[in-house]
């Protein structure tokens, strides 16, 4: 699978790096950082980027809203706004089709990597929605409905086939996976790569669950590059979206100085299983909602959210631990499989 490319136009070197940063981070790849209009029309002539980065104020014979416009015009290509003066003047001059989004600066916790991934999204619905592609979604492969097909008891009234695929809202990441692969070939299983795919995922709910929130926020990252095929990448991806949809939704009080949640997704150190970690702050889990083995030190609530968890541990061969102590932490760990590892 491609990785996104991403062009960055930013005239000051430090913030210029620090973006570069912050995106290949997640599994993007910046095709260059430029400091100038021109460059950027270059740069875009040889290799039309994804989704362009435009700093509003640049220094030469073009500012960032000029270029934009330019680059709008000639290739098609998405802006995203990085500016210092976010005001009602500056985006009314670019409330146009090709203007996906701004980014004030100095860059307040995660609001340049959802910015991002928010513009990525939108560009990738626009453009198959078009196709009539999105369609396939409700025949593609859903880790949840084999999961009812192959365990009906363990799920009960709960949910039925019908129900699952109405809930796309609940199920974006199915929707992700499925424009971040349109491009590749139908005769092979979709892969793809996990750091970018779980970034994506994570954004895009941190964005719909965080944005009214007065609370401060932090997000933590950290996932291996490893790319992996449908039927691995998806229920990883299911299992991260309700534990984290969990976490912004009930985890946290008002009196905390910081919501933080850290993401971790990596293999062990003897590379024979896999690790998906949500770890966050809050208040943690009161004992009273939970049904605990303390045998395995696991904990079973009665909600739909743990128990598609709990399915989807059930279809990747592992198993799943939950400690609501200082916090909550959701911890799978399941099998390498490397038949559905692409090297």
């Amino acid at each position: 699978m491609g990785k996104i490319n991403i062009l960055v136009v930013e005239d000051e070197p430090y913030i210029g790096l620090s973006i570069r940063k912050r995106l290949e981070k997640l599994g993007y790849h910046v095709i260059m950082v430029v400091a100038s209009g021109d460059e950027a029309y270059q740069v875009s002539a040889e290799r039309v980027p994804d989704l362009i980065l435009m700093d509003i104020h640049l220094e030469g014979t073009l500012d960032g809203i000029e270029t934009a416009r330019t680059l709008w015009n000639n290739f098609s290509v998405p802006i995203v706004f990085v500016t210092g003066n976010v005001d009602p003047t500056i985006q009314k001059q670019v409330l146009d089709s090709w203007c996906y989004g701004f980014v004030a600066k100095p860059f307040q916790g995660m609001e340049l990597e959802t910015s991002v991934a928010t513009a990525i999204n939108r560009i990738f619905v626009e453009k198959y929605e078009n196709q009539g592609e999105l369609n396939a979604l409700e025949y593609s492969y859903h880790p949840v409905i084999e999961w009812v097909q192959q365990y009906p008891d363990q799920i009960g009234a709960l949910m039925d086939e019908k129900s699952i695929i109405q809930e796309k809202d609940r199920f974006s990441a199915l929707q992700i996976f499925q424009l971040l692969t349109m491009s590749q070939a139908t005769d092979d299983d979709l892969s793809i790569d996990m750091k970018e795919f779980l970034s994506q995922v994570s954004f895009l709910i941190w964005n719909q669950r965080v944005k009214s929130n007065t609370l401060n926020w932090e997000l933590l990252i950290d996932s291996d590059s490893i790319v992996l095929t449908e039927k691995v990448a998806l229920p990883v991806a299911i299992i991260l979206s309700e534990a984290l949809t969990n976490s912004l939704q009930y985890a946290f009080t008002t009196d905390l100085d910081k919501g933080i949640v850290s993401i971790k997704f990596q293999k062990n150190k003897t590379g024979d299983k896999m690790i998906l970690k949500i770890k966050d702050n809050g208040k943690g889990f009161q004992e009273s909602a939970y049904y605990p083995d303390t045998s395995k030190q696991l904990a079973t609530k009665k909600g739909l959210g743990l128990k598609i968890i709990e399915g989807m541990a059930t279809l990747l061969g592992g198993e799943y631990f939950l400690n609501g102590e200082q916090g909550t932490t959701l911890e799978v760990i399941f099998p390498c499989s490397f038949s559905e590892i692409k090297n």
